[in-house]
């Protein structure tokens, strides 16, 4: 089955891939930005959900109930007086009356708007600073991803190299074997010598193997960034050159650009702003607030079915409701606390991510500059071996 299922892996095209265009397609394919752009959407209509505060809230209602037992009201008993010509009422004695009929219908219509609220204002700018920080995330995601392609694209390609490099010293230890082997049949080596030539061949066989194995990991990590399929062959058309060293900034050159290319830092920064404004939106609870309401309603009875003998009465009100805080046991203190250690917290946090851009670009230095000594060593030691190639050739 393992053989079969490697055939048909063989035999499908391969797809060719440019280093641009794998960060292009993870760009438009990767699922972890597609879920940064849909949370920057989220947060963009959660402003619109702030602002729709300010406008009127409209509900209606339609009820219908069958009262079982009607509420009684009780008078006294009231009688005329036919001495006196007067109304007297008698000891001991009431007239019950119905306060309502059995069946009653209810219809309205209800409005409120806010004319003052603290609370609305600060939700509004929540809102809007939580958007600013969904869309620092979602550069910040792209930043990312786009660094992770470039970094799993050169990765293949080298893994791809030294596979390439195992495979030709492999090649070369075979003709090693076929010299020595040549040489036992004229008489000029010993079977010793053709075992040792065999035996570094086959040892050259797992590093083949292992770099094989970490070429086909780096194409599947490669092809998860990018949104491929992942049991596609890939053919990278993009391969390692050599190229002149490039000078290297000091260090605060270094840093001073990482703080403004660096989304993550802006989005500490939104973070603390964040936390401000959820202070004194917290603080804004204690503040008074004004609504503007209204309703108007529908409210007939009857005992029966009969809908042409209905009256129909009708009542509408507007009025202004003043909501003034006065005690919450101590709650909205704890949340102003809160919402400010959380400020505090944030701060902290922007501190501790510009130390940590301080020491990234610290150690980005010193292996660019390791890099570049080892480059400057290898080339005067390929030089060397070329030069001795060339006398032994001649």
């Amino acid at each position: 089955m393992m053989f079969l299922v490697s055939v048909e892996t063989f035999a499908q095209t391969p797809r060719a891939l440019g280093q641009s265009d794998a960060v292009q397609l993870g760009l438009t394919q990767n699922a972890t930005l597609k879920i940064a752009k849909l949370e920057e959407a989220k947060a963009a209509q959660r402003i619109a959900e702030a602002k729709g505060a300010r406008l009127p809230e409209i509900g209606s209602a339609v009820g219908y109930s069958r009262y079982l037992q009607v509420m009684k009201f009780l008078f006294p008993a009231i009688t005329l007086d036919m001495n006196s010509g007067q109304f007297v009422t008698e000891a001991g004695k009431f007239n019950v009356l119905n306060a309502g009929l059995r069946n009653v219908w209810s219809a309205g219509v209800n409005a409120q708007v806010s004319l003052f609220s603290p609370v609305v204002k600060n939700g509004i700018q929540q809102a809007e600073a939580a958007r600013q920080l969904a869309g620092v995330q979602t550069e910040t995601a792209r930043q990312q991803l786009t660094a992770e392609i470039r970094k799993a694209y050169l990765g293949a390609v080298l893994a791809e190299e030294v596979a390439t490099i195992r495979r030709q010293a492999l090649d070369r230890a075979g003709a090693s074997l076929g010299e020595a082997r040549q040489l036992f049949r004229v008489g000029l080596a010993t079977e010793a010598d053709t075992l040792q030539a065999w035996v570094a061949g086959e040892n050259l066989r797992p590093a083949l193997e292992k770099a094989g194995a970490e070429a086909q990991a780096a194409h599947l990590v490669l092809r998860f960034l990018t949104g491929l399929p992942l049991d596609g062959p890939l053919a990278l058309t993009d391969r390692l050159a050599e190229t002149a060293p490039t000078a290297l900034p000091d260090f605060q050159t270094a840093y001073d650009e990482a703080l403004g290319h660096r989304p993550d830092l802006k989005g500490q920064a939104l973070h603390g702003e964040l936390a401000r404004l959820q202070r004194e939106g917290t603080a804004a609870l204690r503040k008074p607030q004004l609504a503007l309401t209204g309703a108007w309603q529908l409210t007939p009875q009857s005992n029966d079915f009969n809908f042409s003998r209905y009256f129909w009465p009708q009542q509408s009100f507007i009025g202004l409701t003043l909501n003034v805080p006065v005690y919450s046991g101590g709650r909205l203190n704890a949340r102003v606390q809160q919402a400010e250690a959380a400020r505090a917290q944030a701060d902290q946090q922007t501190l501790q991510a510009r130390r940590q851009v301080a020491v990234e670009v610290q150690n980005a230095l010193v292996a660019a500059q390791d890099a570049h000594r080892r480059l400057g060593v290898q080339a005067g030691t390929i030089a060397a071996a070329e030069r001795s190639l060339a006398l032994v050739q001649s």
